[in-house]
């Protein structure tokens, strides 16, 4: 058996730092790399990459959540591994820094209705955002914004479908007069039932695709 590498040699790997959706107030989860023969970790934050980093907690298990992290602030994280031993404590090197800013994330939209060529679209209650962006698409034509506001419930006129129409937002958080945009929603739509014999080759192949690369959020439409 080899021996047991020093605590003081070996570094965690911090992890891509992930965003709470279900929940008004901003959240980050951290997640790293367990280190052999550590008893604890301590995590580090600061505003900058290359600036002070100041202890924010100390746990025993290699992820934390934290929940004091401000709407539309950047924040860097490192952490070091603990060990306790005979009254004294060691410590690992720190992680390589890692960065994210706090934005809203939307997983998912709570209502959507299409009704000819118009489309209520509902927000659910736990996103929180400066506003919201509204986009859609014709079968897999490029997305096109609709609207940008801060309303949560919303009817949208679409222009005239060829394959089925397509939805999904995106929040966004502004600082200093500077929009930031956060994580976008699923996508919800309907395909169309079309004779695929009446379409050209082009849309033919389009239509292929969308039903190849529907999700539980298509309907499907007469």
């Amino acid at each position: 058996f080899g021996a047991t590498k020093s605590i003081s040699s070996q570094r965690p790997e911090l992890y891509d730092i992930e965003t709470s959706a279900y929940t008004t107030q901003r959240q980050f989860f951290l997640y790293w790399s367990d280190v052999p023969g550590a008893t604890g970790y301590q995590v580090y934050r600061s505003t900058s990459k290359s600036g002070t980093y100041h202890l924010i907690k100390s746990v025993k298990t290699p992820y934390y959540n934290d929940k004091s992290v401000k709407d539309g602030k950047l924040y860097y994280y490192k952490v070091r591994a603990t060990k306790k031993s005979n009254g004294k404590t060691s410590y690992s090197k720190f992680s390589l820094p890692k960065g994210k800013r706090a934005l809203p994330k939307l997983e998912y939209l709570d209502k959507v209705t299409f009704s000819g060529q118009k489309v209520t679209v509902t927000l659910p209650k736990y996103c929180s955002a400066s506003g919201y962006r509204y986009y859609y698409r014709d079968g897999n034509d490029p997305w096109k914004l609709l609207r940008t506001t801060s309303k949560k419930t919303v009817t949208l006129n679409l222009p005239k479908e060829k394959l089925g129409y397509q939805i999904k937002v995106t929040p966004y958080t502004t600082v200093g007069g500077k929009r930031y945009a956060g994580g976008t929603s699923n996508t919800y739509g309907h395909i169309k039932l079309l004779d695929p014999s009446k379409l050209s080759l082009t849309n033919y192949n389009n239509y292929c695709k969308l039903f190849s690369a529907r999700s539980e959020s298509v309907i499907f439409k007469n």
